[in-house]
């Protein structure tokens, strides 16, 4: 009985050294996020933290705004804070994610080599939905790779996409060419992934 209680014992202690996890400490240290006409992205808008297994973030779905496509796959959405000094920027702070948990039920490695990114929309329309008049951008990518948190290992990688300015949609989900509002983004307010319109 003692036999099979240690083999229990030890295969549940593999079982959990075996799961690794990222852990992603996600906030915005510097600033609020933006609109790339210089509004401040108002409180409760959408932000996500996304996982790429390259160091590209994925074209936007204009269909399906808030799915990721290709290989990216979301690991977290919330909204902008809603008060105090970080009012329309991202206080989640560090926060683990595990592959092999739902709704990933990845290997246990798989976010470890990949890369992370936040997505942020604006609501300019004030409908609820994602659409053209709207506002939206992706961040730079950290990682390549991510910091194995199991068993306990480095800190947390940190995600702070501060300043980040959202640029306007066209009726594709796209950035117009020659949008005022998508160079002043390029020129002075952060990052900017431009996807052409192909109309």
């Amino acid at each position: 009985m003692k036999k099979v209680l240690l083999a229990v014992t030890t295969a549940v202690a593999l079982a959990m050294t075996a799961s690794a996890t990222i852990s992603i400490s996600w906030f915005t240290n510097l600033g609020p996020t933006y609109q790339s006409d210089g509004t401040t992205v108002a409180s409760g808008q959408i932000v996500q933290l996304i996982w790429s297994s390259n160091n590209s973030a994925d074209a936007l779905n204009p269909a399906n705004p808030l799915v990721p496509t290709g290989d990216d796959i979301l690991l977290l959405q919330t909204t902008t804070a809603s008060s105090g000094p970080f009012n329309g920027g991202i206080t989640v702070g560090a926060q683990a994610y595990d592959a092999t948990q739902a709704p990933w039920n990845l290997t246990e490695d798989a976010f470890v080599p990949g890369y992370v990114y936040t997505r942020l929309f604006s609501d300019e329309n004030g409908t609820g939905g994602i659409q053209a008049g709207d506002f939206y951008n992706d961040s730079a990518l950290v990682g390549g790779p991510l910091n194995d948190q199991d068993p306990p290992g480095p800190s947390p990688n940190s995600m702070d996409p501060s300043n980040l300015a959202a640029t306007v949609l066209d009726h594709h989900g796209n950035t117009p060419h020659g949008d005022p509002a998508h160079e002043q983004a390029q020129g002075k307010k952060g990052p900017c992934r431009h996807h052409p319109d192909h109309s």
